[in-house]
């Protein structure tokens, strides 16, 4: 019997495609995604450094991805495979550090019970109604966005009018239904 020997390499998983016993799993070491995260890791501690360095109140990393982008933009502009290029050479490491993200997190969220108290009832109370009237101020300004851009192109009907002046719509005409984006056989 011949050996099979898997053709794609696995990063950080065991292959599965033997045809005997004998085979033994491949391992790929994962060089690119290990060099990758350093790098962005690298960075992020230069512009920490650079911006205390300079007393700039600012998330280092916040600056670091904004410059990070501006670079990329610029050098795609520039010719399209430096940005391309510099983009494959940080996905690996961009891909880990998003996968293992939660982590990142959990430091902030073993501390959270030892936040101090939110104050007396009446703040509270006043939160609750900021976040309740905020809630239903961007809902009524939003429908009323989108009926003054209906008005404004000329799609606006007296039944939306109404339906929005009132809380109970009353039935109107069913009109046709709008032609199929895609064929049944899609």
């Amino acid at each position: 019997q011949p050996s099979y020997a898997p053709t794609r390499k696995m990063e950080l998983h065991m292959s599965s495609a033997t045809s005997s016993s004998n085979d033994a799993p491949s391992f790929s070491f994962p060089t690119k995604a290990i060099a990758s995260t350093s790098l962005l890791v690298a960075l992020d501690v230069l512009f920490r450094r650079l911006l205390k360095k300079l007393a700039i109140a600012f998330p280092s990393s916040l600056a670091g991805c904004g410059t990070l982008f501006g670079t990329l933009l610029t050098l795609h502009a520039i010719n399209n495979e430096w940005g391309d290029k510099i983009y494959g050479l940080l996905s690996p490491g961009a891909a880990v550090l998003a996968k293992w993200l939660p982590v990142f997190f959990v430091p902030s969220l073993v501390t959270l019970p030892l936040a101090p108290s939110m104050g007396s009832a009446a703040e509270l109370a006043k939160i609750a109604a900021v976040i309740v009237g905020g809630f239903y101020f961007t809902l009524f300004t939003t429908a009323g966005s989108v009926l003054a851009v209906r008005k404004l192109q000329g799609n606006a009907s007296k039944d939306d009018e109404a339906s929005s002046s009132s809380a109970v719509a009353s039935p109107a005409t069913t009109p046709s239904p709008a032609p199929k984006a895609f064929s049944d056989s899609t």
